[in-house]
């Protein structure tokens, strides 16, 4: 079991799929700003910890059903080489050789823009961890047990 976030976007200027996750992100492909904002961050962060519970960031199955679901799989497979490598404290890095090493085909533009969401699913995930909660307790042990 896990947690899929249902949600799908395209630029009114060129049609390229994206997620406007904050006030100021453009479409990575034409640079236009919407008004459209979706609080995805937060929830991916979320559906990423409570895969977390099971031992690991990415979840045993996984279907995509819209385009917040396919960067789901992207981030919780490079937060959990994350947790998996010697480069503990340094995700930046392993976020970057991730993401270059993925064949981008006719998406190349959105490669910069998958690198910042997932740095910032990894800050979410890193303050939600050093929140006093019983769930988080949980988690922060698989977290360190890794570490």
């Amino acid at each position: 079991m896990t947690k899929h976030i249902t949600y799908d976007h395209k630029c009114s200027g060129c049609q390229a799929l994206y997620i406007p996750y904050d006030d100021r992100i453009p479409c990575p492909k034409c640079g236009m700003i919407e008004k459209d904002r979706f609080d995805f961050i937060p929830q991916a962060a979320e559906s990423a910890l409570f895969n977390l519970k099971n031992g690991s960031f990415e979840p045993m199955g996984w279907w995509v059903s819209s385009y917040a679901d396919h960067l789901l799989i992207i981030i919780f497979s490079i937060l959990e080489e994350h947790r998996k490598s010697n480069e503990s404290g340094n995700f930046t890095s392993v976020a970057r050789a991730f993401v270059d090493k993925l064949d981008w085909k006719d998406q190349e533009y959105s490669k910069e823009y998958v690198y910042n969401i997932v740095c910032r699913v990894y800050e979410e995930i890193q303050k939600k961890l050093s929140e006093p909660d019983s769930q988080s307790t949980i988690v922060k042990k698989w977290w360190q047990f890794w570490k």
